[in-house]
């Protein structure tokens, strides 16, 4: 294979870098205010009625408190848009490498499919099963000129033993792709039985 590689999104996950401090947007949009008001009075000149009011006098205390509760709801919600911020810190770290999306495979050439699936047979010529579905997804991939491999679920049903964690970790190597192993949190089948 060439080891060509391409970048594809992997998940809807929103990373914000920089979130506001409420006292920041509040001291934005008191400024806004003001400057509206200062505006409109300088248009208005008999709205004033002969009082010449000062720049910190253009707002009052309830609508500061109107934007107090519209900055934490905004707030809120920019948290809530993440999907991430639900997580611990330890979560949100662990989700950082899916940013800008996962490299995966890219295989050009129905040569490379047959070059892959002969590296791969030759690991493991007891697995052709499961090396023929692979290589017919690869040849599917390459056919319809996806920017990666799609290889759909796989499940291998076979004795305890045979290999099939090796042949997993084998058709990562020779792909060059990174694998993540994910062990069930809860035993499959209840021993007592």
């Amino acid at each position: 294979m060439t080891g060509a590689t391409t970048t594809i999104p992997f998940s809807a996950l929103k990373f914000i870098d920089h979130i506001p401090r409420p006292s920041l947007l509040q001291e934005r949009f008191t400024k806004k205010l003001r400057e509206i008001r200062m505006d409109l009075n300088s248009r208005e000149p008999d709205r004033v009625k002969g009082n010449t009011q000062s720049f910190y006098d253009l707002h009052s205390d309830a609508e500061t408190t109107r934007f107090k509760r519209r900055i934490m709801r905004y707030l809120e919600r920019l948290n809530n848009s993440t999907g991430i911020k639900c997580l611990a810190r330890r979560g949100e770290a662990t989700l950082t490498p899916l940013r800008d999306g996962l490299p995966i495979a890219r295989i050009m050439t129905e040569h490379e499919v047959d070059e892959f699936a002969a590296a791969l047979h030759y690991k493991m010529p007891w697995m052709t099963p499961a090396t023929a579905v692979v290589r017919h997804c690869m040849r599917a991939s390459v056919r319809e000129g996806r920017p990666g491999l799609r290889l759909h679920p796989l499940v291998l049903i076979v004795l305890p033993g045979i290999g099939k964690s090796f042949w997993a970790a084998a058709l990562r190597i020779i792909s060059r792709c990174r694998s993540r192993l994910l062990m069930p949190r809860v035993p499959l089948l209840d021993k007592a039985e």
